[in-house]
């Protein structure tokens, strides 16, 4: 019996360590069962943010690849652009080149025609053909500084200039034109203001130019008034307002606000009627705000119509202005610069004969000497064997034009003649092309005789 006791004791004991053995076991399992969860939890966790993760790269390199092609887009469409833009400006130089070439012939020889001697008839003939070539100039002008406006490449002058002499000089090219309309033209000058200002008279004659023709355009009697006024002036700078007044139809209320937009005209009847582009008003608000100015209209219907502007002009000492008064005489009925230097000899560099011609006659008028290069390497050849004072260089000549014949002046023979361009191509581009190859100046076909005397003797009396 107590042998069946002890074994039935070590057997309970047995089976008592089996299950404290088992039971650590069990803890040990459900220890690494928790720690398997937690690892599993944690595994889930860097799974779920890994995932994240590669979606996050995933979408950046989506973004990437966007933005990359967006930027191969934007660059492709900025190179077109560029393209188109200088597409448009060989279009404008090339167009400019043709009109303005036969155009130099046809204006150049009118005004040699007017100085012969003609009959009342003949007269108002040739006055017919001025006045068609010159309004084909405006157009011409107007539709380059369009293109300049919108490329925001118009740039101005800041040099001294005699006001009265600049209005006289663009007033002459319209005297035909109040003749044959029996238009009577009133000035009104302001006696305050000085007589020599410091701006750009080219665009400021462009700016009158364009309100002048309109005026006459919509005025078929009556008088058409300019006026100048001295708003207010200091030591340095003077404001002027300038009105111009017509007696024509009149423009519409409800179209005022319209009328200096592009291609825009008072109404469709206008147009019919009257003709024109609607350019020269679009020019002339823009190149006045360009320059810090303002410009108004006023008008009633049946009645007339007042556009004006006000803008600020530079001014110069006392001493500059009595200085540069001298150098601006009258002769006959051409407004050109004063006494020129003696013997002077001019090398012109131009390829077409009715050009050559007529450069002839314009300088023979000026009592200059000339010599013709009918190229570039002509003319370097001339300049060479010979001496002059300055050289007219056409631009667009065969063998060698005029911008290699410049920079092979300039470069090869060191010479710092004067060259004036001579030029049918007026747009900025070429401009700029003149002036980086040495050129001092330019002036553009068809020739303004006043305007090409005067910055002949500029360029003599700085050599000398």
């Amino acid at each position: 019996i107590l042998n069946d006791q002890t074994e039935k004791k070590k057997t309970e004991q047995t089976i008592l360590n089996y299950q404290d053995r088992l039971e650590v076991k069990l803890n040990l399992l459900r220890d690494n069962e928790k720690q398997l969860n937690k690892i599993n939890k944690e595994l889930n966790f860097r799974n779920t943010e890994k995932g994240k993760r590669i979606a996050e790269l995933n979408n950046a390199y989506t973004d990437l690849q966007k933005q990359k092609t967006a930027k191969i887009q934007a660059e492709a469409a900025t190179l077109i652009a560029e393209n188109a833009v200088k597409s448009k400006q060989q279009f404008l130089s090339n167009m400019s080149h043709e009109i303005r070439t036969p155009m130099n012939a046809i204006i150049g020889f009118t005004n040699v025609v007017l100085k012969t001697e003609l009959s009342e008839d003949q007269r108002a003939y040739i006055n017919a053909i001025k006045i068609s070539g010159d309004a084909l100039i405006i157009l011409i002008n107007d539709i380059l500084d369009l293109a300049k406006v919108n490329e925001g490449k118009m740039t101005f002058e800041k040099s001294p200039f005699n006001l009265p002499v600049s209005i006289s000089t663009m007033l002459h090219l319209f005297q035909a034109k109040f003749n044959e309309k029996n238009l009577k033209l009133v000035k009104q000058f302001d006696e305050n203001i000085p007589e020599i200002l410091l701006g750009d008279a080219m665009r400021l004659r462009q700016i009158i130019l364009n309100l002048v023709s309109n005026a006459i355009k919509f005025t078929s009697e009556g008088t058409i008034t300019m006026s100048f006024h001295m708003l207010k002036e200091d030591a340095e700078s003077a404001t002027i307002e300038f009105e111009l007044t017509d007696t024509g139809i009149g423009i519409p209320q409800d179209r005022l606000e319209h009328i200096f937009n592009n291609f825009e005209q008072a109404q469709i009847e206008t147009s019919n009627s009257y003709g024109g582009t609607g350019l020269g008003l679009a020019i002339v608000k823009q190149l006045i705000e360009l320059q810090g100015g303002t410009v108004f209209v006023k008008s009633e219907i049946g009645k007339g119509s007042t556009f004006g502007f006000v803008m600020n002009f530079g001014k110069i000492s006392s001493e500059t202005q009595l200085k540069a008064s001298e150098e601006l005489i009258m002769v006959k009925d051409n407004i050109i610069p004063g006494a020129a230097p003696k013997d002077i000899k001019v090398l012109v560099a131009e390829d077409v004969m009715l050009n050559q011609l007529l450069i002839k006659i314009i300088l023979a008028d000026f009592g200059f000497e000339l010599d013709i290069a009918e190229n570039g390497q002509l003319a370097i050849e001339k300049l060479k064997e010979n001496k002059y004072d300055i050289v007219l260089m056409d631009l667009q000549m065969p063998v060698m034009n005029g911008f290699e014949a410049t920079a092979y002046i300039r470069n090869q023979m060191n010479s710092q003649i004067p060259i004036i361009a001579l030029t049918a191509d007026v747009t900025s581009i070429d401009v700029e092309n003149c002036k980086a190859v040495g050129m001092n100046d330019y002036i553009s076909k068809p020739i303004d005789e006043a305007l090409l005397y005067s910055k002949m003797i500029k360029h003599l009396k700085k050599l000398g």
